[in-house]
């Protein structure tokens, strides 16, 4: 997993990249997710590793709208940031809140573990 960040604050040009090998092909395959609001990643490299001849379990892409917002609005414990009044609390996500409907929830399922990334959109390359 790569994670290229934004460099500027005018554009979101966040890019995720995750690599993988085809067992059939034996070929590098990257699925790179384009402008990412928001990712979530839950792995345990013991059954990762116990299972490393399966590795990825499958994936979803959902445009479910109160899933997504769920899902920004959760992450805001973990900024270990207060804002002070006037401004509000969802103060950075009140943007991105607004154009939720510019996104997919995509879900990539690891036999050890998930990843969830809010996106723009994604591609898969081969190498």
């Amino acid at each position: 997993m790569r994670v290229h960040p934004p460099t500027a604050r005018t554009k979101n040009l966040t890019r995720i990249e995750f690599g993988f090998l085809d067992d059939a092909t034996h070929k590098k395959k990257t699925l790179v997710f384009h402008q990412c609001a928001n990712i979530r990643f839950i792995m345990d490299f013991d059954v990762l590793a116990d299972g490393c001849i399966f590795g990825t379990k499958g994936s979803i892409a959902r445009f479910d709208i109160p899933r997504m917002r769920r899902f920004i609005k959760s992450q805001r414990r973990h900024w270990r940031v207060e804002y002070m009044p006037p401004m509000p609390k969802d103060k950075p996500i009140q943007k991105k809140l607004k154009s939720i409907r510019s996104y997919v929830l995509f879900t990539i399922g690891f036999f050890g573990g998930t990843a969830e990334v809010l996106a723009k959109n994604c591609k898969l390359k081969t190498d």
